[in-house]
C-alpha cells in the first residue's frame, strides 16, 4: 500500500514538473539572448517577462491559445502554445527617427 502511494506521488509531481514550458528568446541575426521580452496570452489575463538570460515560463494550457512576444527594438511575435519550441526568435525592427536640431539663440533686452 506504502509503494502505491509513493508511486502516485512521485507521478503527481512529475506532472507538475512537466506541465508548464520554459523557454529561451534569442535575437534572430546575432543569436544573443533577449532579456525582458513581454510574453501574454491573447485576450487573456496571463502573461510573463523574460529574464535577463531570455529564459520565460508559462503553465500548462490548452495548445490552440496564441502567445504573444513583445520587446523594444523588434517586431512582435505571436505564436499557437502548442507549436511554441526550446528557442524562440525575435526579428530586429530598424526604426529611423526623424532629425532634432536644437539651437541657442539669444534674446537681447533693450535698455530705455
Amino acid at each position: 500500500m506504502r509503494k502505491i502511494h509513493l508511486t502516485i506521488l512521485i507521478l503527481i509531481i512529475c506532472n507538475i514538473s512537466f506541465g508548464q514550458i520554459k523557454q529561451i528568446i534569442v535575437d534572430a541575426d546575432t543569436k544573443e539572448k533577449i532579456p525582458f521580452v513581454n510574453i501574454w496570452v491573447e485576450n487573456y489575463d496571463v502573461g510573463t517577462i523574460s529574464n535577463e538570460d531570455g529564459q520565460f515560463v508559462l503553465p500548462k494550457m490548452d495548445g490552440t491559445k496564441i502567445i504573444v512576444f513583445s520587446a523594444t527594438g523588434y517586431t512582435t511575435k505571436k505564436m499557437v502554445y502548442g507549436l511554441i519550441k526550446n528557442l524562440i526568435e525575435l526579428t530586429p525592427q530598424i526604426i529611423e527617427l526623424n532629425e532634432v536640431v536644437v539651437s541657442n539663440s539669444k534674446k537681447r533686452n533693450k535698455k530705455r
